[in-house]
């Protein structure tokens, strides 16, 4: 049996420090900017080794021999948070009954907790796990501030959202640095399968989060999620609401970000197409399509009736706006000499 154990242990250390390069979260820097140039001690190399492949016999001899299941590798990973990112819950077990801290944190930049690996790779029976020994749900990594519920609706893992949700309750809790929100992550990274299941399990649509104070659908609109944004339209987020920032409407957004399609879905659900009378301090969604030199919604507003006088704060209408751009010009002013 010895032997067997050596062989297995031997096998994967030979690729160990290519193996063990901690590929890191979307935002974290690349895995090459940390590559291993030499081991740990042996103990610990045949231990992280054993976790790594997956051999819960190596692991339980390694441990009888007297390895430290509260290791650190040189980029300050421990054995159970390696066995949490890899989804091995037969050994998770075994490192924490051997005394692992299922809270402690790895010593790299994000600093990620077991729950947080196991949550952000989608691994349902460790996340369970996890939760039932009492990992702390609402603990932030070091750099984003994400709890692991933030994590699983950033990698799009429905299964352990619904799970870490259930567990915790934090469904409408802003977290992060930034003050973000589940529903709120979910549309400005694209989930759209996550929309649904988070407003079922009691997300407010329209709840404002993030560093500007955007709903979920403005967001959306502003990180390019195209078919987010159609999802939120067509299941009852608020057309008018605005950012805290730029005061922006879901229109303005998209007239801003040249997102005609989204313009168009707006305006057919009956979004007026022109600022209110006695808001002249407002850029008009005109005017916004100008400053960023997209035509094609340009022409769409003109179309559904935009108003080519209607001035900005700096008193200038999309006309004046548009000199420095020929085309656009071209369109507004003959779109004026036909009115």
């Amino acid at each position: 049996m010895k032997k067997t154990i050596a062989a297995i242990i031997a096998c994967g250390l030979g690729s160990f420090a290519a193996l063990t390069a901690h590929a890191g979260p979307p935002g974290e820097p690349a895995a090459g900017t940390e590559t291993r140039t030499t081991l740990p001690a042996s103990g610990a190399a045949a231990l992280f080794s054993a976790v790594l492949i997956g051999s819960f016999d190596a692991v339980c001899t390694l441990l009888d021999d007297g390895a430290n299941p509260n290791a650190r590798d040189e980029s300050g990973e421990t054995p159970l948070g390696l066995a949490a990112q890899e989804g091995r819950l037969e050994i998770a077990r075994l490192l924490a009954a051997r005394g692992a801290d299922i809270e402690g944190p790895d010593g790299g930049l994000f600093g990620f907790t077991p729950l947080m690996a196991a949550a952000r790779e989608g691994h349902e029976a460790l996340v369970e796990w996890l939760l039932d020994q009492g990992a702390d749900a609402r603990r932030q990594d070091r750099v984003f501030g994400y709890t692991p519920l933030l994590w699983a609706v950033r990698a799009g893992h429905e299964g352990t959202v619904k799970q870490l949700t259930r567990r915790s309750g934090a469904v409408d809790e802003a977290g992060g640095r930034q003050g973000e929100t589940p529903l709120w992550v979910a549309a400005r990274e694209g989930r759209v399968e996550l929309l649904g299941l988070l407003i079922k399990l009691g997300a407010r649509i329209d709840l404002t989060a993030g560093p500007e104070g955007e709903t979920p659908l403005i967001a959306a609109i502003h990180a390019g999620q195209r078919e987010a944004a159609a999802w939120l339209i067509s299941h009852g987020a608020s057309l008018t609401a605005r950012d805290r920032v730029r005061r922006f409407t879901p229109l303005m957004a998209a007239a801003a970000a040249g997102q005609a399609d989204t313009a168009k879905r707006l305006l057919g659900k009956g979004v007026r197409v022109n600022p209110q009378e006695g808001s002249p301090e407002e850029f008009s969604p005109l005017s916004l399509a100008v400053l960023g030199g997209h035509r094609e919604v340009a022409k769409l507003l003109i179309d559904r009736g935009a108003d080519v006088h209607r001035k900005n704060p700096a008193g200038q209408s999309p006309l004046e706006q548009a000199r420095g751009w020929e085309e656009l010009f071209d369109l507004l002013k003959e779109k004026d000499a036909a009115k």
